[in-house]
């Protein structure tokens, strides 16, 4: 049985509770609509916490974990855990998002089916402003589109 896949998207938050609400909607914008989010409350000591739990509330595909804090890797394998053991993960994909980051409009299309004979998808990133106009973007490799064999060092081929 072919299932539409889910992104299962982790966002990691320490003491931002200026951007977490942003992020979270960023995401649950997406023109693609099989995304849940798992937001990892690192031990936050500002209002963050609260954040979450509200942002849980009023979102049924927002799930939120609190733990103390380790760090960012730490609160990244926690979501990971979260969703191996908790979500039918066949087919799907992992994803992340910073708590002060945000998605573009677009980022994953509702044409996204179209990767889905990957194994990685890696997308850009550019620096924005805080009024949401483009600063900068990395350029783009030469040779992006091309298979590239040879194991687990290729992952780590582009650095943007």
């Amino acid at each position: 049985m072919n299932k539409t896949p889910n992104i299962h998207v982790i966002i990691p938050v320490f003491n931002c509770e200026k951007f977490v609400e942003s992020a979270v909607y960023s995401v649950l914008s997406q023109p693609y609509e099989n995304i849940d989010i798992i937001i990892i409350d690192d031990g936050s000591t500002d209002r963050s916490g609260f954040i979450c739990d509200k942002l849980e509330k009023k979102e049924a595909r927002v799930h939120v974990i609190h733990k103390e804090n380790a760090g960012v890797s730490s609160a990244r394998n926690t979501g990971i855990d979260y969703v191996l053991n908790n979500c039918d993960v066949h087919n799907d994909y992992i994803a992340f998002c910073d708590a002060d980051d945000l998605w573009a409009k677009d980022c994953i299309s509702s044409n996204f089916a179209g990767l889905l004979d990957k194994d990685i998808i890696c997308l850009k990133s550019c620096f924005m402003s805080e009024d949401s106009t483009l600063c900068s973007c990395p350029p783009e490799p030469q040779d992006f589109g091309k298979i590239v064999k040879g194991g687990t060092a290729n992952i780590w081929r582009y650095t943007y």
